[in-house]
This record gives structure tokens, sequence and C-alpha cells, in this order.
């Protein structure tokens, strides 16, 4: 069957123009929650915290976003037809908190217990949370079914591209030069522009962001259509037409449909499994990446030196575009293989989880700092990929009426997964450490990958067998 036509009971080309670019921007302030590192260490020296108490408080954040999952995508599945009051509180919940922050960082706030500023930054990751989860599904739901990778990868490609650009505007703006001649950041300063930004993108977003396909003009569009074409209304169960591209009247119609909820379904927890795996490793990965640099430097070099900060900084930046090209990437070029070429969007998951399998066989076997690029690239490109990917097969296998929902217990996982994988470097690291505070060789590391090369093959698997039981005529033409 041909695609659904964009006129055919969906909005205007305008009106999908205006909610794509109001979710990335919403997006991108979402994503302010991983800028953490930049001023972390700031908030370490002016409060004496240990490392132990400023690791409590970033993981804080992720907790924060992960466990909001699940309960924010209820909630933006029940106010999906205006899901502005979502915005509204997000958006008001991330810059709060990070007023709050800067309030306490100036001493205006006299609590700088790290449980205190810990709860801060877990806000944080609650009303991000909200806005991401918002922003993606509504937008999700005003685009036609063939054009759902370009929905999903474009607005969290700007998620992922988020902390760069939040980095680079307080580069240019936000480095002041103290009395030693010294460059550092304003974090004060920093944080009311974040805050700001927060509630000034949501609020926009609250004001233009909406199902348009319950608007008055598209739903009395799709009537007069149907009654020229004289069509009568397909019974549910006798058509092809995935309820969340057909005209609005008859998708409300087919959102009677009793589905088998999610835990029921063995093809939810094949792809958890492939998720939770990438996305643990992906995170992994770039919480330690800082850590490779130092056991590859020289033998002299300390986290503080200026070549190990220049290395660290380039990986950072490295990873965060690669990360955005795989998640640009793979929802534009998905929608295009698979209306051209019908080759399922469901494949780029196994590529992704191939990618990642081999990025984790190089980075066991490497033994210069130079030959970490290349496996920074391979990373970024398949930790962006799944998150393209998975949230377009959330959609297409369970319904785009509560995709929010679906998509909220999702992301539940990586919570879980991330800090799983990190404590397994973390452990593998100490051990291999000798008299120095600071691992060195390759060895640090190497065990790890190994490791997360087998949960790649688990990944791997899993994302065949989804393939197999989704698409088994790929299987019976290859046989």
């Amino acid at each position: 069957m041909s695609p659904p036509s964009l006129t055919r009971g969906s909005p205007s080309t305008v009106s999908l123009a205006v909610s794509l670019i109001s979710a990335a921007l919403v997006q991108i302030t979402a994503g302010t929650i991983y800028l953490f590192s930049l001023y972390g260490p700031q908030l370490t020296d002016r409060f004496n915290y240990t490392q132990s108490q400023t690791a409590f408080i970033a993981a804080c954040v992720s907790w924060g976003t992960g466990l909001a999952g699940p309960l924010a995508g209820q909630l933006v599945d029940k106010h999906s037809k205006r899901p502005w009051p979502i915005f509204v509180v997000g958006g008001s919940l991330l810059g709060t908190a990070y007023m709050l922050i800067s309030l306490t960082y100036t001493g205006y706030l006299s609590g700088t217990s790290f449980l205190i500023v810990a709860a801060y930054f877990a806000a944080s990751g609650v009303g991000s949370s909200a806005c991401y989860h918002c922003a993606l599904a509504t937008n999700l739901r005003n685009w036609p079914q063939h054009r759902r990778g370009l929905a999903v990868g474009i607005p969290v490609g700007f998620f992922g591209l988020s902390a760069f650009i939040f980095a680079s505007l307080a580069s240019m703006i936000f480095f002041e030069q103290d009395e030693t001649g010294v460059f550092t950041l304003n974090v004060a300063a920093f944080l009311w522009f974040l805050a700001a930004s927060a509630v000034g993108v949501n609020a926009i977003a609250a004001a233009l962001l909406r199902d348009y396909r319950y608007d008055d003009d598209v739903v009395e569009r799709s009537r007069e259509e149907c009654d020229d074409e004289d069509q009568a209304p397909l019974l549910p169960g006798h058509s092809d037409v995935s309820p969340d591209t057909s005209t609005p009247a008859t998708a409300i119609q087919r959102s009677f449909i009793d589905d088998n909820p999610i835990y029921r379904q063995i093809d939810f927890y094949l792809l958890v499994i492939t998720f939770v795996t990438l996305v643990g490793i992906g995170l992994m990965y770039i919480q330690n990446v800082g850590a490779m640099v130092v056991s590859l430097s020289g033998k002299d070099a300390t986290p503080g030196s200026s070549e190990v900060q220049e290395a660290q900084n380039l990986h950072v930046t490295l990873f965060s575009l690669c990360s955005c090209a795989g998640r640009m990437g793979t929802g534009i070029l998905s929608d295009t293989v698979s209306s051209r070429l019908g080759v399922p969007r469901l494949l780029w998951t196994t590529v992704a989880a191939f990618v990642m399998l081999c990025a984790c066989a190089l980075m066991a076997s490497i033994n210069k700092l130079n030959e970490l690029v290349a496996g920074t690239v391979l990373v970024g490109l398949a930790f962006g990929s799944i998150w393209t990917s998975t949230p377009t097969q959330v959609a297409e296998f369970f319904g785009a009426h509560k995709f929010a929902t679906h998509w909220g217990w999702m992301t539940l996982t990586p919570a879980f997964g991330g800090q799983l994988t990190s404590l397994v470097f973390g452990l593998i690291y100490d051990a291999n450490k000798a008299s120095s505070r600071h691992c060195k060789g390759s060895s640090c590391f190497a065990q790890t990958f190994l490791i997360a090369g087998g949960l790649c093959t688990l990944s791997l698997i899993s994302s065949l067998i989804l393939l197999r039981r989704r698409h088994p005529r790929m299987f019976q033409c290859a046989t």
C-alpha cells in the first residue's frame, strides 16, 4: 500500500513546520541537563563536596529523568490534543531548578547540603523529562507514518546537540577573566540563562505546539474529502491503514480497539533488551571517556594537564556531533529507504547494534590515544541511531495513541543500564590501578569493552529475532 497522503486529514505544511521547529527548540532546552560536567567542578569547589557526593548529584539528574518518564508519558497522552499544561509545568520546573541552583551557588540560599542540591538537580531531570516526552509525542502524532523517522530524528537530534550548543554559547558569552588572568565560567549567570531559556522556549511551545489533526479546518477538510470520494468507513480490524495515519474521524473510531498491553507482548521485551544494552554502553562511554584519555596519555599526564583537557573536550564534542548525526541521519534515511525500497525501519536497530559491536571490539584492542577517535565516532553514531530507531518502532509496533506512555516506560530502562555498565567500568578500572592515583594503559578498560561486546552480541541477536518476528519475508527471501 502506498504511503498516506499528507493532505488527507493531515495538518498543513506550515503546521508541520511549526510543529517540527517547536519540538526541536524544546528538545534543545530539555537536553541542558547534560551540561553538568561544564559547571559541576565549580560546584564541588564552592561547597567542598567530595567526588562521591558530586557523582551522586550527577546521578540524580538521570534518576529524575528516567523515573519521571512513565508518569510524564501518561500525562502527555491524557492531554494529547492540547498539551500546553505539560509544557508550562515542565519548563517552569526545569527553569526553577536552575534558578535555585544559581541562588545557592551565589549564597542567596543557605542550604548548601549536597542532598538539597541533589534534589534541585533531580527536579531539573523531572522537568526535562516532561518537556522531552511532550514535544516528541505531540510532534510525532502530527506527522504521517511514512515520515515518522524525520518526526523523531530531528527533535532528538537537537536534544543530543543541546550540550554542544549551550557549551559553545557559554564559551562565547559567560567565560570571564579573573584577577589572575584565567578565564573561568560565570556559573551563576549561566544557570540564570539556562533557566530563562527553559521557561521562555516552553512558553512559546505551549502556545504553538499541539495536535494539529484536531484543528477545525483539518477535520472539516478531511470530512469533505471523504464525502467527495464517497467512501464508507472501514470496519475495525479489516483495514491495513494505521490508526494514526488515517483521518481524525476514523482515527478516533479505531482508538477504541483494545490492544494487548505492551508488558504482555514479547516484542516489547526484545526491544527493551536491544535498547537498554546499547544505550547503557553509550552512557558508560561518555561518562568515562575522560578517564580513558588519562589512561592512554603519558605516564605523567593528569586530568589537570592541558593536553588531557584538550583531548577530553575533543572526544566529548565529537561524541555529541556524531550522536546528533546518528539521530538525524537514521530518521531521514529510514524514511527514504523504507518508502522507496520497502526496507523496514527495524533494520536500523540491527545496524546500530552491529556498529556498537565493532566499536567495542576496537576499544578492547587499542593502545594509543589517537586510536580512540575512531571508537568515539562509532559509539556516538550507534548511540544516536538507537535513540531515533527505538521510539519510531514503539509508535509503529504499539500505536501512536499511547506512544508517550509506552516510550516513557522505555526511557526508564537506561537509568539502570547506564549505572550498571558504569559500575563495571569503575570496578575494572580500579582493579587495574598500580601504586599511582590514575590507572595507566589500555588494560584499565579493555576487559570492560569485552563485556560490552558480549552485551552488544545479545542486543544484535535480540534485534534479529525481532526482525524475524515482524518481517519474516526478509528471512524467507534470504533462504
